[in-house]
């Protein structure tokens, strides 16, 4: 025992340094083996799934919206067409400061930076790669405003889109009007339609043909696949052909109006409130249908203020209204020539039968009033019908409902 005390003391160091060797060839090894089995993990186990990410994040896929279907009348004149509209987009997994971003948009555009971040909040709790429209139908001073500096704004970009093409000309109650798609209804629609699913700044019809007919109108969007570089921005410089989808348009609706006589009739009415209805007595077809006052559906395309919508809404004229099926008017002097065919057929008149008319009619405790005042005097059928005469038609109708009480009213 007392020999192995006086070993020298280098003995025992290199005992100690070869251990510390042996310790550090096993944490090499231990640290080679985890990073084996996670290259194993990431590259073969979630190879897969890592791929898809990667790809997300070099290749964009935008969606190329669908233009809607063009209404025309009976001989193919189109009614409503489209046009393209320019919008602009934020996709919040390419923006990096979002206040900062929406900054610099609104002092550019010279828009309410509120109005900009009420947008943005409409898109919460979607997809960060599902674009949020910002602003939509762009001027040509402020699409090459964003142009100029878009590369500073990455994740911000103008996208072409086929909207509807409004005149002054449009009949709003029978076309309607578009909006776009709300929350409530965005995920209605998506729940009955997933194959063809509606995105946030999609529009949908609110009246008229445009609602009535939403499915068959609405078409198919397609899609195309870009390659992207760090900052979102579209890189053309690649060797790879990309799938791209092209849209389906909607359906082509043709109507049974004549457009000419449709402005006709509109022209004739002259601005007055109520409506008016052309039928081809043959058939029952619709060849014109005047409701007025109108209103302007590009004002719902671009978005109306609550102001706007209350003057509508609270207009005394109801020009919101399509007087043609929503409401009830007295038949009033249309009728007259029904009730002249009706007398002449019960033969209780003939021609050239006449009535003195004093500028009213007593029917009992009532009396009813001739449009003109001081009454149109002696009057035959003929002359009634071309100067509308009330009490000509009063006199005639008795006689349709009673001929025995004649003598009573004559």
């Amino acid at each position: 025992m007392k020999w192995l005390w006086m070993r020298p003391y280098y003995y025992y160091g290199e005992k100690f340094q070869k251990k510390r060797l042996i310790w550090a060839y096993l944490a090499n090894i231990t640290v080679f083996i985890i990073f084996i089995l996670r290259i194993w993990y990431l590259q073969v186990l979630n190879g897969d799934y890592y791929t898809k990410l990667s790809e997300n994040n070099r290749i964009r896929k935008i969606q190329i919206p669908a233009p809607r279907g063009i209404i025309y009348d009976r001989y193919g004149y189109a009614i409503l067409n489209n046009r393209p509209f320019y919008d602009l987009v934020f996709i919040p997994q390419y923006v990096k400061d979002p206040d900062a971003t929406l900054n610099i948009i609104a002092g550019l555009l010279y828009e309410p930076l509120e109005y900009l971040k009420a947008r943005l909040d409409n898109g919460r709790g979607l997809p960060e790669i599902v674009p949020i429209k910002l602003m939509k139908n762009l001027t040509p001073y402020q699409r090459s405003v964003i142009q100029n500096v878009q590369i500073f704004l990455p994740g911000i970009e103008i996208v072409q889109e086929s909207r509807r093409n409004y005149t002054e000309d449009t009949p709003s109650h029978i076309v309607g009007y578009l909006r776009e798609v709300g929350s409530k209804q965005y995920k209605t629609q998506n729940t009955k339609d997933k194959i063809n699913p509606y995105f946030l700044g999609d529009l949908v019809g609110k009246q008229g043909l445009e609602a009535k007919l939403e499915d068959y109108l609405r078409g198919k969007r397609g899609f195309k696949q870009v390659q992207v570089d760090a900052f979102g921005r579209h890189n053309s410089d690649h060797f790879y052909t990309f799938k791209e989808i092209q849209p389906i348009a909607g359906h082509h609706l043709q109507l049974t109006i004549d457009w000419e006589l449709q402005k006709i009739a509109k022209q004739a009415f002259n601005s007055k409130v109520g409506a008016v209805i052309a039928l081809d007595p043959r058939n029952g077809e619709i060849l014109a249908a005047v409701s007025l006052p109108e209103f302007d559906p590009e004002e719902m395309l671009v978005g109306i203020s609550n102001s706007r919508w209350n003057q509508l809404l609270n207009s005394p004229y109801k020009p919101l209204l399509d007087k043609t099926t929503g409401a009830e008017f007295p038949p009033g002097s249309v009728y007259k020539s029904v009730l002249a065919l009706a007398a002449i057929q019960e033969k209780v008149i003939t021609p050239e039968t006449s009535f003195f008319c004093p500028g009213h009619f007593k029917l009992g405790n009532h009396t009813f009033r001739c449009w003109k005042k001081g009454g149109h005097g002696n009057v035959a059928l003929k002359k009634a019908l071309v100067q509308s005469c009330d009490v000509f038609f009063y006199r005639v109708g008795l006689r349709l409902l009673s001929p025995n009480m004649l003598g009573l009213w004559a």
